[in-house]
């Protein structure tokens, strides 16, 4: 019986120190997991940022290009008349810089 005792707490023992060991490396995991996923959403907003501003970029010149051909439009409507690229380039300037 003393034998037996003797097996049945070594076993009792080994099966601690083997869930101890368990334990570890699942935390290891959790953590190491964790921190993967931290760097992507980071890596993700990144380039969430970064296509937003390159999406801000384009409507800005889309938009810089829209009122510039408007106000060639306009004043050829009011003068009655066809300007030249000269001619609207320094009209839509000179707009461009009264705002």
């Amino acid at each position: 019986e003393d034998k037996a005792g003797e097996i049945v707490t070594e076993a009792r023992k080994a099966a601690e120190e083997i869930l101890a060991s368990a334990h570890a490396s699942a935390n290891d995991q959790l953590e190491e997991a964790r921190h993967k996923a931290a760097g992507q959403v980071e890596r993700m907003m990144n380039e969430g940022r970064e296509q937003l501003n390159r999406d801000v970029l384009a409507a800005r010149q889309t938009l810089k290009s829209d009122t510039t051909k408007l106000v060639a439009e306009a004043t050829e409507t009011i003068l009655g008349e066809k300007l030249d690229d000269s001619k609207d380039a320094a009209l839509i300037r000179r707009s461009l810089e009264a705002k």
